[in-house]
């Protein structure tokens, strides 16, 4: 019998960060999850790493790629289960996070719905920063359409049919454009339970990309047909430009201390 749910993780050169995602994921019945890694290469020990976990229904797949979206691609091609969530080598499975639950809510929705979010624990060097607990995705943030945090949702594995689900030639916002690209053809529900702990130390949130982060949103609601609006736009523009700044000119801990303002001030609605 197939698995319930397949997790996905890309990972190179991330030895130290393996533990944490593995062992949130040996409390599962290897029956019922499946591990994909798609790694590239790695030559820090993160392979070995990776293998030491036999007790796990896991998938490995080792190579050079181009970047996270290639392996996911890779990665896309091994799904077994039912259900898929994406996660980063260091990011965790919720501790409390029940399978049993997420079954029977799996019988109560539209059988249209492709895509079902959960709330996810953003943390920063180990640190809790806040509960990403978004009820409905109506509105705009950083210009776009309101997302789910990627580490909170399940998929259903029919949407990897397609050889490149992920769109290679996007560097930081091919999962938005993914999501985006269901959302507008499917259902998707809410799941009011925390589904993992996500490590908020990623390329999209480095603050040496936010250019690139901003023309990759721009272009992507470009060739999506989203019309974002005017002052969306124009603020999340804005909320970049004082995010490079910040992070250049302000001492850490008042640089974190003036986020939250900061998303409120800029996000766009």
């Amino acid at each position: 019998m197939d698995p319930f749910l397949s997790i996905v993780t890309a990972s190179f050169n991330c030895r130290k960060s393996v533990s944490q995602t593995a062992n949130s994921i040996n409390r599962f019945d290897p029956a019922e999850v499946q591990w994909i890694v798609a790694d590239g290469a790695s030559t820090d020990g993160t392979l070995e790493q990776i293998k030491a976990y036999t007790n796990l229904n896991l998938e490995l797949i080792s190579g050079e790629d181009t970047g996270i979206y290639d392996a996911w691609n890779k990665a896309c091609k091994k799904i077994k289960g039912k259900w898929v969530l994406f996660l980063s080598m260091g990011d965790r499975v919720y501790p409390k996070f029940d399978l049993k639950e997420l079954r029977v809510f799996t019988h109560s929705i539209p059988k249209n719905t492709k895509l079902i979010w959960g709330n996810v624990e953003v943390f920063r060097n180990n640190q809790f920063r806040y509960l990403s607990q978004k009820e409905n995705l109506l509105g705009w943030e950083f210009g776009r359409p309101v997302l789910p945090h990627h580490q909170g949702v399940l998929h259903s594995c029919t949407l990897f049919a397609e050889p490149f689900p992920f769109d290679p030639s996007y560097h930081v916002a091919a999962d938005s454009k993914f999501l985006l690209s269901v959302l507008k053809k499917w259902n998707a529900s809410y799941f009011n339970q925390t589904v993992s702990i996500f490590e908020d130390d990623g390329i999209s949130n480095n603050f040496s990309n936010n250019y690139k982060v901003q023309k990759e949103i721009e272009r992507l609601c470009q060739e999506l047909r989203i019309d974002v609006p005017f002052h969306v736009k124009h603020l999340a523009r804005l909320n970049r430009l004082f995010n490079t700044l910040g992070n250049k000119v302000l001492p850490p801990s008042i640089k974190y201390l003036l986020r939250p303002l900061r998303d409120y001030l800029f996000r766009g609605r």
